[in-house]
Formats: structure tokens, sequence, C-alpha cells
């Protein structure tokens, strides 16, 4: 079970605010959803730091292999990313 696993790394948004996203944490609430008919992909967790920080992290991947990263944490602080996923050979 991918839950209560540890996460580490940051991640800074390209923003004039300069924000950087701690990712050190345990994964909790970690959620896996199918949708075949759109053939989308959604993933979605909960980032625990501390009991005064934590992170909602989702990831969509659509068909085309287009990835959409969204991250909010308990301030009000949130980042996007778009991009697309890469297969190595």
């Amino acid at each position: 079970s991918i839950n209560q696993s540890s996460s580490s790394g940051n991640l800074a948004s390209f923003s004039g605010r300069g924000t950087i996203f701690d990712f050190n944490g345990t994964i909790s609430n970690h959620k896996v959803n199918f949708d075949d008919s759109r053939k989308l992909i959604n993933i979605s967790y909960q980032l625990n730091h501390n009991s005064d920080n934590s992170k909602n992290v989702e990831l969509a991947i659509k068909p085309n292999g287009n990835a959409i990263l969204s991250i909010q944490d308990n301030l009000g602080q949130s980042i996007y990313w778009l991009g697309s996923l890469a297969t190595k050979f």
C-alpha cells in the first residue's frame, strides 16, 4: 500500500513569488481513479509533514500523455504544472 509511505523532495514555482513546495512527509488518502470512457487517470493523495503542514496533491493523466499536476497546501498556496509524460527506451 502507498498509504503511510514516505515522500521527499522540493518543487519550486516559476512565478515571481518563488514559492517552494516541500514534498517531505507521509502519504495518506491515496486514490487512483480510471475513467475508461474518457481514458483518463486521476491520482490524488494528501501529504502530511506535521500537524500544521499538509498538502493535497492531484495528478491527471490524459490519453495523449499530457499531465496536469496540482498541489495546494493548507495555507492556501497552490501550484499547477502542465506537461507531458515521456517514455524512456
